[in-house]
Formats: C-alpha cells, structure tokens, sequence
C-alpha cells in the first residue's frame, strides 16, 4: 500500500527535531564548559554535526511550509476556477434554453 506524503506532519517533524538538535549542543556546551577543556573535547567535536543536523532540519522545515503555502494557494485558485466555470455553464444553459 502506497503511503501518501503528509505535509503538515513533516511540518511539525523536522521543526520539532531541529529544535532538539540545537538543544541537544547546547547542553554539550555545557557539559564541556562544566567538565574543563581536556575532558570537554568529545562534546565540543559532538557539536558540528549536530549544528549541521540543525541547519538541515531547519532548511527542510522552510521548504515544506513554502510548499504548503503553494499548495494552499494554488487550491484556493482551482476552487475558484471550478465555481467560475460552473457559473459559465449555468449562464449557457440559461441562454440556450431561451
């Protein structure tokens, strides 16, 4: 069974984990800054790539509410292109049934 792509869950995802991601070096900060330089230095190496992590996360998270946006505009327009048509064709029917 094919699963569908779920915007607003993805939405919600990658904000949520680039959140974590950025909190989660910031208490490696910390916990170099409280264990001393010598014994720090695993989590300040741990840091980069859970910034990078955070930057992906937060580039993803831009990309799907832009393309939400799309999406919402663009369905807004459809909805308005149906209701044109179908007045369009009630003005024909009305015209030709006279």
């Amino acid at each position: 069974m094919k699963q569908k792509f779920d915007v607003k869950t993805a939405i919600k995802t990658t904000r949520w984990m680039g959140f974590f991601c950025t909190g989660l070096s910031f208490m490696f900060v910390v916990a170099a800054l409280f264990l001393g330089v010598e014994s720090g230095v695993p989590f300040l190496v741990a840091i980069l790539p859970l910034n990078l992590l955070a930057a992906a996360f937060g580039t993803m998270f831009h990309l799907f509410r832009s393309q939400q946006s799309e999406t919402d505009v663009m369905q807004v327009e459809i909805d308005q292109l149906k209701a044109t048509v179908q007045q369009l064709q009630g003005i024909g029917q009305s015209a030709t049934s006279v």
